[in-house]
């Protein structure tokens, strides 16, 4: 299952403050986006969520270039 808008909006809801969100399953993340070690199930991505439900403000990913 993909983490989309409802999640992060209750997210939000939940803290009343910005949160990160980091260790997304590989699966529902871009090909390039590089594993954590030992868990090639998760990737090395971290999203910053807004107040109020407002869409991500910022995205942050480490790129696997091998």
């Amino acid at each position: 299952m993909d983490f989309g808008s409802p999640h992060e909006t209750e997210l939000t809801s939940l803290y009343e403050k910005p949160v990160f969100v980091y260790g997304y399953p590989t699966e529902v993340k871009a090909f390039y986006m590089e594993p954590w070690p030992g868990r090639p199930e998760v990737c090395k991505s971290v999203d910053l969520l807004a107040l109020k439900g407002m869409a991500r403000s910022l995205v942050g990913v480490n790129v696997c270039l091998t």
